[in-house]
C-alpha cells in the first residue's frame, strides 16, 4: 500500500508541469501498470477523442512492420546532424547565467519528453525534415554511469526517431551519446523488446496521452521551460557523482 502511495504522490507532484506532462520516472518496485493507469484515468476525464501514444502503443515484435519514421538520407547525415543537436549549448545555467547549457542528457533519471521535444525543435532550426517520436512502454530499466545507483527505471520513455533506406534508428544521446540506435538495439539497452509496446507518433507529440499526429510548432516553449528544472537535478547528480560539472557540462562533455 505504502509503495503504490508513494507512486501516485510522485506522479502528482509532477502535474505542475502540465496536463500531459507525466514524469517518466519508476521505481523500480513498482510494476509499470501503476503509472500508466494515471495516464489513462486522466484521459478517461477528456471530453476530446484522440489517438495517444499511450493507446497506440503495441507489442513490439522484431521484423514486424511498424509505422515509418521521417526519413533522412543518408547515415552519415544523420550521425553529423545527431552530434551537432546533441552539442547544442543554448539554455542559461540556472546558476550559472554566463553559461549555457545543453539539453539534460546527463540526467537519464527523467526527463525524456522535453528532451525529445527539443531535439526537434534544433531540427525545425537547420530547416531538415523533423523526426518522429517513438515512445515506449513497460518496465523499462537502463544501466548507466550517469545516476548514483548505476541503474534508472522508466515506465515509459520517449525519443526521436528517423529512417534511413529501410532501417529506424532512435536518436537518444541519453542511452547512447555516441551514436544513433537501430530500433531493436534501442529498445534491448530499456529490456526485453518482446516485452515492450511501442509507438510511432508524430514530431510534436509530447508526451504519453498528448495527439500521437500532432506535428512539431518549431517553437516547444513548454519543454524548454520543464528542461530548466532538469538542468538543475542534472548538475546536483553529477556533482554527486564526484564528477567535473564545469567540464562535463562546458565544453568537454563525456562523449
Amino acid at each position: 500500500m505504502f509503495i503504490l502511495f508513494a507512486a501516485a504522490l510522485f506522479l502528482s507532484s509532477h502535474s505542475v508541469f502540465g496536463f500531459d506532462e507525466f514524469s517518466s520516472y519508476r521505481d523500480l518496485n513498482i510494476d509499470s501498470s501503476v503509472y500508466e493507469k494515471k495516464v489513462t484515468d486522466a484521459l478517461a476525464t477528456e471530453k476530446t477523442i484522440r489517438r495517444s501514444p499511450i493507446g497506440s502503443a503495441r507489442r513490439y515484435a522484431a521484423g514486424e512492420k511498424i509505422p515509418n519514421a521521417v526519413a533522412w538520407k543518408s547515415i552519415p547525415d544523420m550521425q553529423e546532424r545527431f552530434e551537432k543537436f546533441r552539442d547544442e549549448r543554448f539554455m542559461k545555467d540556472p546558476s550559472d547565467p554566463n553559461n549555457l547549457r545543453r539539453i539534460s542528457w546527463l540526467y537519464p533519471v527523467d526527463g525524456c519528453w522535453t528532451r525529445a521535444a527539443l531535439f526537434n525543435r534544433h531540427a525545425f532550426r537547420e530547416f531538415v525534415p523533423i523526426p518522429s517520436k517513438v515512445f515506449a512502454f513497460g518496465n523499462l530499466r537502463v544501466k548507466t554511469p550517469n545516476s548514483r545507483r548505476g541503474v534508472v527505471g522508466w515506465w515509459y520513455h520517449v525519443a526521436p526517431m528517423v529512417r534511413v533506406g529501410s532501417e529506424q534508428f532512435v536518436l537518444d544521446p541519453s542511452i547512447e551519446p555516441t551514436r544513433p540506435l537501430p530500433l531493436n538495439e534501442w529498445l534491448g539497452r530499456m529490456g526485453k523488446p518482446e516485452r515492450i509496446r511501442v509507438a510511432v507518433c508524430g514530431s510534436g507529440t509530447y508526451s504519453p496521452g498528448d495527439n500521437c499526429d500532432k506535428e512539431s510548432d518549431g517553437v516547444e516553449a513548454r519543454a524548454e521551460r520543464t528542461q530548466r528544472e532538469y538542468l538543475v537535478l542534472e548538475k546536483r547528480e553529477l556533482t554527486a557523482l564526484g564528477r567535473n560539472t564545469s567540464e562535463e557540462l562546458g565544453n568537454n562533455p563525456p562523449w
